[in-house]
């Protein structure tokens, strides 16, 4: 006996220590009464019920909670929103519970959020749990189909406490499914263009009408068009049978047809649209959303894509008359341009203007001509007269002109004019087409050709010395491109402000220069202008039987010391075009044969000439450090410093070496190789190691421990 009481006892001390909860229902709780229902989303008037059940302990208190509903709303019917308390079997009519917006106003339908008021409290009855009835009629007509209704509970109380029903997650309460059958309907022609005059876009033709209701005043059809379009009284609709009625709303962008039935068999509409004003619209495609209603409830939806939308209007085609490419024009000769201008259907009105702008090249006088349309009204700009010529052509002042529209619809403009290079022509010759309310258009209508072409094969030279230069080749790119009396300009071209030009670096003479021509081309004068940087020659007879050579060798050049740059370009112009610009010479600093520092010594000679330093090489590690300057002269090298990063850089023909403050390793060729002492600053000059620097060059020094000297060979 003592044994089964000790047993008991233990069960007891067990179950004492687990909580009673463990046994029952998590209060408070949220049901949906009876089955979740599935509702379409043509139905605009439903009911769901929900019992919320308060724990036997726990009072309702006086305050707020608020109920979010998702993929529904409140339906717009009279009591909308009901709520009941109940304890036990008892229905408790005081406190007064009620449904208002967030707001604080009654329900009007519409509402995704409400708001459950509860005025006074209902104190626990361990005997009995608090239930609070909610029933709702909601709206599925705008839901998302195939996804679940459901309401979110957030007990918001009264003045920090809360009523006791608490927050509960989302409850599913129904489901959201297809709003009715689909219709048949078919867009003819979706790929029909308009302009920003508007016309006419696809049919949309809709069958199996007879999901409709029999009763035609209870259907009907609603279709939309986006914003910036309207539809056009000139719209059609047809019917197989009955005798619908169609009604535009005021702004015009919404097309309703009533009297519709199941027996209507089927309707074709045909949208005329046009566009608004003051419609900033892009090109794309134009969409029309429709959508059927029976009895008020929304039973069907689809967007469609009728046609599209090209704002720009105009496509521009261009070739030589006769060919069927664009003419490539180079100086002396014009060329016929056949410009085609395709509208879009209703871009072009009457009294429409079209305003052509030709770049880099010149419209030559008189040569303007319309092929089609017959009767169009051409503005062409005024002549400069005989003031005004290029390469021998009179142009117009400005290459602009203007064809105006003398009826209403406009598609197809044809028109020829001759052009020529412009002087300073930098790239293809274009015309640009513009127009109100259109997008401009932009062609090539030429390939802007060089008369000339230059061949050089660049040198190396030295500062300091008198070089010669490469021969300059310059051939025409066809016979009779040089004229008598032309100028031809070699200019040297490197870095730096124009001030410089002509100080550091020039052409040594000119009448040591040899010229040779070919193909009866004929130079008859050579000369320097005043800073001597740029050689001049004028042509005195052109080519008659090919394409002319002009060929120059025994160019001499002048290179002071104090040249900064690295290499130097040769820009040869005729006349006021920049014909080619092709690498001349590049520059090597002058090597010094022997070159010997004193430790400690400001002194140094270069080619036993006596040179001056900044700073005084020292010892240290036993290496010689040297500013940057001086081991770049010694070494042969071109050097530079930079000091926003702390780096040297030193260059030949070969190899660049980089070396950084503080670092202890050379790249050579992005090599990276050790440095015994690393780079470093004294006052206020870049000290580098030099016979690491000169290994990684091939360059030899010598010490002379009794002199403190090191030698460079």
């Amino acid at each position: 006996m003592k044994k089964y009481l000790l047993i008991f006892m233990t069960v007891v001390m067990v179950l004492t220590m687990i909580p009673m909860m463990a046994f029952a229902d998590t209060y408070p709780k949220v049901e949906v009464i009876g089955d979740v229902q599935s509702f379409t989303t043509a139905d605009a008037n439903k009911e769901v019920a929900l019992k919320i059940t308060l724990s036997q302990l726990t009072d309702y208190k006086e305050g707020r909670v608020i109920l979010d509903i998702k993929n529904a709303k409140i339906a717009s019917v009279p009591s909308s929103a009901k709520a009941t308390a109940v304890q036990g079997t008892t229905q408790i009519s005081s406190p007064q519970l009620s449904f208002v917006s967030t707001d604080g106003n009654a329900l009007t339908g519409g509402e995704t959020t409400i708001n459950l008021d509860n005025s006074s409290t209902i104190a626990a009855d361990v005997s009995n749990n608090i239930q609070i009835f909610v029933v709702l009629k909601l709206d599925l007509t705008q839901s998302e189909e195939g996804k679940p209704v459901q309401i979110e509970l957030t007990d918001i109380g009264k003045n920090g406490v809360a009523t006791g029903i608490g927050n509960h997650p989302t409850t599913n309460v129904a489901n959201a499914t297809s709003g009715g059958k689909e219709f048949d309907v078919r867009i003819i022609d979706s790929s029909l263009v308009i302009g920003p005059a508007g016309g006419t876009l696809g049919k949309i033709r809709i069958l199996t009408l007879d999901k409709l209701s029999n009763n035609s005043s209870n259907n009907k059809l609603v279709l939309n068009l986006p914003s910036g379009y309207m539809f056009s009284p000139s719209s059609k609709v047809t019917f197989n049978s009955g005798a619908p009625t169609i009604a535009y709303s005021g702004d015009k962008t919404q097309m309703t047809i009533t009297g519709l039935s199941s027996t209507t068999g089927m309707i074709e509409i045909e949208p005329f649209v046009i566009l608004e004003a003051t419609n900033t619209l892009s090109s794309g495609n134009v969409s029309t959303g429709l959508e059927f209603f029976v009895n008020n409830n929304s039973i069907f939806k689809k967007d469609a894509v009728i046609g599209k939308l090209q704002t720009y209007g105009l496509t521009l085609t261009a070739k030589e008359q006769g060919r069927p490419t664009i003419p490539s024009l180079s100086k002396g000769l014009a060329k016929t341009v056949e410009l085609t201008i395709k509208a879009v259907d209703g871009t072009l009105s009457n009294g429409a203007a079209v305003k052509l702008d030709v770049k880099n090249a010149e419209i030559v006088y008189n040569t303007i001509k319309v092929v089609e349309p017959a009767g169009l009204i051409l503005t062409a700009p005024k002549s400069a007269g005989s003031n005004n010529k290029v390469s021998g052509y009179e142009v117009y002042n400005n290459s602009e002109f203007s064809l105006r529209t003398h009826k209403y619809d406009v598609q197809n403009i044809k028109v020829t004019f001759d052009v020529v290079a412009a002087e300073k022509a930098t790239g293809n010759a274009t015309v640009t087409a513009s127009a109100t309310r259109l997008d401009d258009v932009t062609i090539d209508i030429a390939k802007i050709t060089n008369v000339l072409n230059v061949e050089i094969t660049p040198a190396r030279v030295e500062k300091g010395t008198k070089p010669s230069l490469p021969n300059v080749v310059i051939k025409e790119t066809s016979s009779n491109q040089l004229q008598k009396g032309d100028k031809l300009y070699l200019e040297l071209v490197y870095p730096g402000s124009d001030k410089d030009k002509g100080q550091h670096i020039a052409y040594e003479a000119a009448k040591d220069i040899k010229v040779a021509t070919t193909n009866s081309l004929k130079v008859d004068t050579v000369e320097l202008d005043k800073q001597e940087n740029i050689l001049i020659l004028t042509i005195g007879s052109r080519s008659y039987e090919g394409a002319g050579t002009i060929t120059l060798s025994n160019i001499k050049g002048f290179l002071t010391e104090k040249a900064t740059m690295n290499q130097v370009d040769l820009q040869v112009k005729l006349n006021n075009n920049i014909e080619a610009t092709a690498p001349f010479f590049s520059i090597n600093n002058p090597v010094a044969l022997k070159t010997v520092f004193v430790i400690n010594n400001l002194s140094y000679t270069s080619n036993g000439a006596l040179k001056q330093l900044n700073t005084a090489p020292y010892i240290k590690d036993g290496r010689t450090m040297l500013p940057v300057r001086a081991v770049g002269e010694s070494l042969g090298l071109e050097a530079s410093w930079d000091n926003t990063t702390k780096t040297a850089t030193f260059k030949n023909a070969e190899k660049t070496a980089v070396v950084k403050i503080g670092s202890s390793t050379i790249t050579v060729n992005n090599t990276p190789m050790p440095l015994t002492v690393p780079a470093e600053i004294k006052n206020g000059s870049t000290m580098i190691e030099l016979r690491s620097l000169a290994t990684a060059f091939g360059v030899n020094i010598s010490w002379d421990a009794v002199n403190k000297s090191v030698t460079v060979n």
